[in-house]
């Protein structure tokens, strides 16, 4: 099993949004999931991985990650509980990770090795945010986003001496991130909000209009956010320009996009990476409650290894249909109980003594 992965780790939002491929990166695999959010492409395998590199990834081989075997699995387990996040222990990455792998599931592209790697994942990130404040505390991208937006506003008003309610312009958001930045702005009370999209979820708080349109209603915006699947631009400096005439205006553009919606020439943008560097005071508050993830982390991949270990054992549980069973009845008591006060490390250095006495005794030449 391995992992390959570009994340917001090695590579920035300009090259993460030019990968080219989606699903069909599973076809030569023998298992197969991929995982695609605006932080990180991962595609988790069985199968070969130096095949995949070389033709799907040549154009990125100084920027990937490259897991195997156990550090594939420990890095999903990771991902799956958002320590691996850029804002740490966000919520979006568990669904996305979720819906991901029943996408694979559903294809057929997963089997008896990734079954259990993400159901076990799945359940440990589950109880991370069960037993820890990690996600009780959690900021996500969306909530990072809304406190810049009212950041930008509040120091707004402070320089004009005025007291109004800002004008947002939401260009898309009907996904995760933009539906949530959309309640969150909605619940500081200081915005009347106009959006692309019909489906919000939000009809009597919000104002739905034509995607066409946004232009005509740009021009009055005091802050436009998009967050589009697009593959251009949906807004850019010379359409901007030309609404604005002469009387250019201060706002504030929020680019929750991968590719990006918002023209980098326009100015302030706020980018999918740029809410990194807000993360970071958030993820120092957030250290103690990871260690204790992370351990909750240890325990689970302890009795998973140690799960895929006694796997190896099976064939010499099972009674034979002629001759004696290949490891006497009385072992399997002893076994057991080594297996739960073992560690997973113990565990698999007896597994080896154990096969390797089996298969010795099986090629003794009998006299």
């Amino acid at each position: 099993m391995f992992c390959v992965s570009l994340n917001f780790h090695n590579t920035d939002v300009s090259l993460r949004e030019q990968f080219p491929y989606g699903e069909e990166l599973l076809q030569d695999l023998t298992e197969g999931v991929f995982l695609s959010t605006c932080n990180r492409v991962e595609v988790y395998g069985v199968g070969d991985l130096y095949q995949l590199v070389n033709t799907r990834f040549r154009d990125y081989k100084t920027k990937i990650f490259i897991y195997e075997e156990e550090l594939a699995i420990r890095h999903l387990y990771k991902v799956a509980a958002g320590l691996d996040s850029m804002v740490l222990g966000e919520d979006e990455i568990l669904g996305q990770l979720r819906d991901a792998y029943e996408r694979a599931r559903m294809a057929g592209k997963t089997g008896t090795e990734l079954n259990p790697l993400f159901q076990g994942a799945l359940a440990a990130a589950k109880r991370v945010k069960t037993e820890t404040v990690l996600s009780r505390t959690s900021v996500s991208v969306a909530t990072l986003a809304a406190s810049a937006c009212v950041k930008f506003w509040e120091e707004r008003q402070q320089a004009l001496g005025t007291e109004h309610r800002g004008r947002v312009l939401m260009i898309g958001g009907s996904g995760d991130i933009g539906g949530k930045l959309l309640k969150d702005l909605l619940s500081y009370d200081r915005f009347d909000i106009t959006a692309t999209v019909r489906e919000h979820g939000v009809r009597k708080a919000v104002r739905a209009v034509d995607y066409k349109d946004r232009y005509s209603l740009l021009k009055d915006a005091d802050i436009v956010i998009s967050a589009t699947k697009s593959p251009h631009f949906t807004v850019t400096l010379e359409e901007v320009e030309k609404r604005d005439g002469k009387e250019s205006r201060e706002r504030l553009y929020v680019d929750l996009a991968v590719p990006r919606d918002i023209d980098p020439l326009l100015s302030p943008v706020l980018t999918i990476d740029d809410l990194q560097y807000i993360a970071r005071h958030n993820n120092e508050l957030k250290q103690s409650a990871a260690k204790e993830a992370e351990q909750i982390l240890e325990e689970e991949l302890e009795t998973l290894f140690k799960d895929r270990t006694f796997r190896r054992l099976l064939p010499l549980l099972e009674e034979p249909t002629v001759g004696e069973p290949a490891l006497d009845p009385g072992w399997r008591p002893l076994l057991y109980a080594f297996r739960e006060e073992a560690s997973a490390k113990e565990f698999s250095s007896f597994t080896d003594v154990l096969l390797r006495l089996a298969d010795e005794t099986e090629n003794t030449p009998m006299t």
